[in-house]
């Protein structure tokens, strides 16, 4: 719960820790989200650049006491009705189910995660959202890609279409 990203969920969720071994699994509903991801801001220096003539920066809490933990993750993640997202250029409200889990170690994904309806903004321009959607199938950092985003006037249709992966996105004019 913060000013710019508010979730409120509900469900049943299970959290064990047990000989190293931690364990979380079950099913979460989003009854009401509002996330706003902040444009890009000001570059910074990332945790492994040392600055000469200065001291060095001390190492966050995780650094000094490693956690060596297995863990196991099997959520059923539900957007619900009310899920809106704003940032990157994207204003919509989102639906879907997401199992989110581990195998060998592994972070993977499926189901979908669809826009029911929004706006994408770039380039001086704003695009209805006729179609959005991403595919999880196997790997949860490249899901599959279905946009169609346009622009409408009283003579033409005109706006873009992604398909492929995140990791292997094909742009097309449409």
């Amino acid at each position: 719960n913060r000013s710019d990203r508010r979730v409120i969920v509900s469900g049943v969720s299970r959290l064990a820790l047990s000989q190293q071994r931690l364990r979380l699994e079950g099913e979460l509903r989003a009854d009401r989200a509002r996330l706003e991801m902040p444009e890009a801001s000001r570059p910074e220096l990332s945790s492994d650049v040392v600055v000469v003539g200065q001291p060095p920066r001390e190492d966050a809490a995780a650094r000094r006491i490693p956690l060596q933990l297995d863990l196991k993750l099997d959520l059923k993640l539900d957007l619900g009705d009310d899920f809106l997202f704003k940032g990157g250029g994207l204003d919509a409200r989102l639906g879907g189910q997401l199992r989110v889990y581990t195998l060998n170690d592994a972070l993977r994904g499926e189901g979908r995660i669809r826009v029911v309806e929004g706006r994408y903004s770039a380039y001086a321009q704003t695009l209805d959202i006729e179609r959005g959607e991403l595919s999880f199938v196997g790997p949860i950092e490249n899901p599959g890609l279905d946009v169609l985003a346009v622009r409408k006037t009283a003579t033409v249709k005109a706006g873009v279409q992604v398909t492929g992966t995140i990791q292997r996105a094909v742009v097309t004019l449409y």
